[in-house]
């Protein structure tokens, strides 16, 4: 991927058409925004940066983050950033080249940056793996909070608001409740407090992931590791989404002279992959190590797992399926949903979500 304006015209990844059609971006021939539709990832990439990069660059950026479908996704569910910035600067280079100004001027003045309309950033996780962070949650509440104890429902309660039924016969009366469970978990427990609730809940979809992981020996591997990994876009016909190296992202994920490949399969454009055999599993990501990273050797280390509803899916009509939630948990004050199903789904998002839901939280109190 070139990681700058010449490295990108000297690079293969887009062929001359493709780079002339992305050169037409600021110009007065590309369509402006239609006006009150909710348009998705696909069309807004063809309508502003043409066929090809569509398919090459935001295709496999939407299956590398959302797992999704860019023919259904929702641009500013999903990217509300890009569609802000086409409408205030008429277009995507034009509003790189804004902010790029204002960026150096800012810094100049010592001010705060803003952050990038996309992914940006540097990958982060801890050492342990990202499970720490949910162990140190639970350690430092002292007992408060109850692994492996699931609510079955949230009901009208008597004297206060509400009343939390557990699994494990265990009931709760609160004024508050904050749900941050997915959008289908959620959904079932609150059926029986409103069904309309439950309704839109259950219209936001989910896509299924496969996530297998390979082990071998450093010397196994022939090309370079220096890097995050690839994304591999529809369009190629692979079995997999692509391949995450993530020994060379993060500390302490394989012994030392040890890699470890984490590769993802399925997604909204292949939910049928979560039904395969853990052998055609295995088979099929070994076929594309070794078309794509000459991987002859067979993984000492194998993992295979599945996530029938792995990532929610900010599909056209997220934006009113939200409105509807909002509009009907006001019959409902001291109820609040959070989590990624709503406006965000990694965990920077979830971290912000969270921050609001105890805002809201707060302000009721």
């Amino acid at each position: 991927m070139p990681d700058g304006g010449p490295a990108f015209l000297k690079s293969g990844l887009i062929s001359w058409p493709g780079k002339l059609r992305l050169a037409l971006e600021p110009t007065p021939f590309i369509a402006s925004a239609p006006v009150g539709v909710d348009e998705t990832l696909a069309a807004f990439g063809r309508r502003r940066l043409g066929k090809e990069a569509l398919d090459k660059l935001i295709a496999p950026m939407v299956s590398g983050i959302f797992a999704g479908d860019p023919e259904t996704m929702s641009l500013i569910s999903c990217f509300p950033r890009i569609a802000e910035l086409e409408r205030e600067y008429g277009g995507l280079i034009r509003a790189m080249i804004m902010l790029g100004k204002k960026k150096k001027q800012d810094i100049a003045a010592g001010k705060v940056v803003s952050s990038a309309a996309g992914p940006g950033g540097v990958l982060t996780s801890f050492r342990e793996g990202i499970q720490y962070l949910s162990d140190a949650l639970s350690a430092s509440l002292g007992g408060m909070v109850k692994p492996g104890v699931a609510v079955t429902s949230v009901t009208k309660g008597g004297a206060v608001p509400y009343r939390v039924t557990c699994s494990n016969g265990t009931e709760y009366e609160a004024d508050q409740v904050i749900v941050a469970s997915p959008a289908f978990a959620a959904a079932d427990m609150l059926d029986g407090l409103d069904n309309s609730i439950s309704a839109v809940l259950r219209q936001i979809p989910y896509a299924s992931m496969t996530v297998i992981c390979f082990g071998y020996n450093r010397d196994q591997i022939k090309r370079s590791l220096d890097g995050f990994g690839y994304l591999i876009p529809k369009k190629e016909g692979r079995n997999t989404l692509g391949t995450l190296w993530d020994s060379s992202m993060f500390e302490n994920r394989a012994p030392e002279g040890k890699v470890l490949l984490r590769s993802m399969m399925g997604g909204a454009c292949a939910p049928q992959y979560i039904n395969l055999s853990d052998d055609e599993v295995v088979s099929r990501v070994k076929q594309d190590l070794k078309l794509i990273m000459g991987i002859d050797a067979a993984p000492e280390f194998v993992r295979v797992f599945r996530h029938p509803q792995a990532i929610p899916q900010y599909t056209v009509g997220h934006g009113a399926r939200l409105q509807a939630l909002a509009d009907s948990l006001r019959a409902h004050p001291g109820l609040v949903l959070t989590g990624n199903s709503y406006r965000g789904i990694g965990l920077n998002d979830c971290v912000a979500a969270a921050e609001r839901a105890a805002d809201e939280v707060l302000q009721c109190l």
